[in-house]
């Protein structure tokens, strides 16, 4: 997952958050888990300014499985789409 960090024109950058963070210095961070992450700036001026906290989401990428188990040939033929994920739910 990747964090864009609109607010580019300043110093320096120090991103906090539950995951491992890479180059937690830069102004854009990416990282695996999900969570609540903020980032501390310092401006031209040399203040520390607090970014507003960015929350990611875990979203897991769903099984999806086509029945019939065969090939469909004419413009009759339908098929029927079902979509799980480890999250839990089934989408149909």
């Amino acid at each position: 997952m990747q964090i864009i960090n609109y607010y580019s024109n300043y110093l320096s950058y120090n991103w906090y958050g539950p995951g491992s963070i890479s180059y937690p210095n830069a102004s854009s961070i990416y990282t695996s888990v999900a969570g609540l992450y903020y980032c501390s700036v310092i401006d031209t001026n040399g203040c520390e300014l607090w970014r507003n906290i960015i929350e990611v989401f875990e979203y897991a990428t769903p099984n999806v499985f086509a029945t019939p188990d065969s090939i469909l040939c004419s413009l009759s033929d339908s098929v029927v789409l079902n979509a799980s994920s480890s999250l839990g739910g089934v989408v149909q």
